[in-house]
């Protein structure tokens, strides 16, 4: 729902989005991105089932929040124990990962 305006502003083409969408786990995106519209979009489009791992930048952004609240989100701290460990827990378990 948060998508379709993306996809009619934007004029975005997704049709291979579904490659991305129905790959077997387990599955690393890597997602490059220069401004909030990219963590949006992939937040709206990948599966629902994916860890998405958030730079800080889009971890705090108060305007993300509706797109961040539409999926699973961690924001990235090399030095935090947790994350590592809840990263290694989802790939062993076949899971997804969009990394940031």
């Amino acid at each position: 729902l948060l998508y379709v305006p993306f996809k009619l502003a934007y004029r975005i083409a997704d049709e291979r989005i579904r490659v991305a969408r129905n790959a077997k786990a387990p599955v690393i995106y890597v997602i490059s991105h220069q401004s909030r519209f990219e963590p949006a979009l992939m937040l709206s489009l990948l599966p629902d089932d994916t860890l998405h791992i958030l730079d800080d930048a889009s971890a705090r952004s108060p305007w993300l929040e509706p797109w961040r609240e539409l999926g699973r989100t961690i924001a990235f701290n090399a030095e935090h124990v947790f994350v590592s460990r809840r990263l290694v827990r989802v790939l062993k378990g076949k899971g997804r990962l969009a990394v940031y």
